[in-house]
């Protein structure tokens, strides 16, 4: 993947139209945070180029805030979790992501599918049972529109298998990662198709 200008945040991180709504998330939730990515990469949503981080560096009890907040609703309460789900806490990924699973909007989607090449299992098991349940035909058009990330995703995938899992599950195939890698390459293949008439 082509490696971002380094000047990117988490402004970058969203479609322009929530542009205003992320500044009005930093002013009010995370005040006197660098909103710097790090460890960035990049991918296409509905044809508009994001660039989303490897791992957010923000004070977790700040977006716990936001995104606890009963009164915090819409694409704001949206944006914390997608922060939340890059967080460097383990277990504040796991939360976000559980929560993101339910959302149905093409710019949560790659916060979602990027713990699949990571190493928290119990993140990836979340990932892969709750894949069904998905949209199919936005998930087919995110792994065709980012050949990139999806080969990055899936070098990510078969590396950590090799590195940390391969002892509990001896073929990759069994790999939770690898099975829904799987999944979604064969929601993007099975759109591909002609329709039968």
């Amino acid at each position: 993947m082509t490696a971002p200008p380094q000047t990117s945040t988490l402004h970058s991180a969203f479609p322009a139209a929530l542009r205003p709504v992320l500044g009005h998330f930093a002013k009010t939730y995370l005040p006197g945070e660098s909103l710097e990515l790090r460890f960035q990469f990049e991918i296409s949503v509905l044809g508009e180029t994001l660039t989303l981080p490897g791992r957010c560096y923000v004070d977790r009890r700040k977006l716990v805030d936001a995104f606890g907040d009963c009164g915090v609703r819409g694409d704001i309460r949206l944006v914390a979790l997608c922060i939340g789900a890059r967080h460097d806490d383990g277990f504040l990924r796991e939360s976000c992501v559980r929560k993101l699973l339910r959302v149905r909007e093409p710019w949560v989607l790659p916060f979602v599918l990027a713990p699949l090449g990571e190493y928290v299992i119990e993140i990836i098991e979340l990932i892969e049972s709750a894949l069904p349940s998905l949209d199919a035909s936005g998930c087919a058009e995110f792994v065709r529109a980012n050949p990139a990330f999806m080969a990055t995703l899936r070098r990510r995938v078969i590396s950590y298998w090799d590195c940390y899992f391969r002892r509990a599950y001896p073929m990759i195939c069994q790999y939770p990662a690898y099975r829904a890698l799987m999944t979604l390459e064969g929601m993007a293949a099975k759109s591909d198709s002609p329709v039968e008439k």
